[in-house]
Formats: structure tokens, sequence, C-alpha cells
């Protein structure tokens, strides 16, 4: 994770650390990071984090091209759904655990 990133997510979580919460959000980032690699470049935009534990992630990684592209990702565990790949299991988690009143808490909220 590169200086920017790991700033923007530690400020991110500095709220609710009383909550533990900042553990299951690092190994959700961790678990994502490490099923795209080292070369996707990966910098987290959000983080919410549900009640049953499942993490909504907006991210961006390198697109080939000099530029970033934005994706979303769903982690559960060590099972990570894309927003780019897999688009039936991914949808149907999105709209399970990420939209409406069950999206999770950021450090705005």
């Amino acid at each position: 994770m590169n200086a920017r990133t790991w700033l923007i997510v530690s400020a991110a979580l500095l709220p609710m650390a009383a909550h533990a919460v900042p553990d299951a959000t690092s190994e959700a980032v961790a678990t994502l990071k490490a099923k795209l690699g080292t070369a996707a470049g990966l910098e987290v935009d959000e983080v919410r984090l549900t009640d049953a534990g499942v993490a909504c992630i907006n991210y961006r990684v390198n697109d080939g091209q000099g530029g970033k592209s934005r994706d979303h990702a769903v982690v559960q565990g060590d099972d990570v759904l894309k927003g780019s790949s897999d688009a039936d299991r991914f949808e149907k988690a999105w709209s399970e655990h990420c939209l409406g009143p069950r999206g999770g808490t950021t450090a705005e909220q």
C-alpha cells in the first residue's frame, strides 16, 4: 500500500478505533490486495463495514495506460467478489450487503 493510500485509510479509520473496526477493515483491504496482486496499484477510496462483518470497498487500480480504473468489491472473510468480474455473484452480494441501510458505516457516519 503506498503512503497516500495508507494515510487515507488510516485517517478514515481513526474515529472508529474504539469499536475494533479498523482490524476488520484492514483485514478486508489486505484480502482484496492479495487477490489483486501488487502490480494492481490498489488505492482505496472508501470501506464500509456492515454489522455482519462484510466489507464494501470502493477502490482504484492501475488501468495499464498510466491511469486508474474504479471498481468495487465485497469482501467476506477470504471471499472477494469484484464488480469487474463474476458480475452476477457480485451484483447479488453488493445489493444484499452494501446498498441501502445495510451498507455499513464509514468514518463520516
